[in-house]
C-alpha cells in the first residue's frame, strides 16, 4: 500500500501530508536496497548453474537498481516536483515494467 504514495507529492495536498509521503517515499526506497541485496545474497549462498533463465534473472538485477538513477532522492520534495509531469516519470515507469517484464517473459520462454 505504501509503494503508490510516492506519486502523491504534486496533487496539492498541505506540507504535513507532503512530509508523510516524503517519509514512506525513503522507506520504500531503502527496503528496495534490502531487496536487492537479498536477491543477490541468495544467489551468493546457492548451487548457481548459469542456464540461459538465470542469466535474464540476474540481467534484471543490474537493470532494476538502474531505473532511478536519483532513487535516494525520491523523497526531496523540490526533486519531485522538478520531475513530476515530465517524460522522467514515463521514462521510468517504462523503463521499470517493459524491462522487467521482458527479463522475466525471457526468462520463462
Amino acid at each position: 500500500m505504501s509503494v503508490w504514495r510516492n506519486h502523491m507529492f504534486t496533487i496539492g495536498m498541505n506540507s504535513y501530508a507532503n512530509s508523510f509521503f516524503t517519509l514512506t517515499t525513503m522507506a520504500v526506497a531503502f527496503l528496495r536496497e534490502i531487496k536487492i541485496f537479498n536477491w543477490i545474497g541468495t544467489m551468493w549462498g546457492g548451487k548457481i548453474q548459469f542456464k540461459t533463465p538465470m542469466l535474464f534473472s540476474i540481467g534484471f538485477l543490474f537493470q532494476f537498481p538502474h531505473c532511478r538513477p536519483d532513487r535516494h532522492h525520491d523523497g526531496l520534495l523540490a526533486v519531485r516536483l522538478a520531475a513530476s509531469l515530465s517524460y522522467f516519470v514515463v521514462a521510468h515507469f517504462h523503463y521499470v515494467i517493459v524491462g522487467g517484464i521482458l527479463f522475466a517473459l525471457f526468462a520463462a520462454f
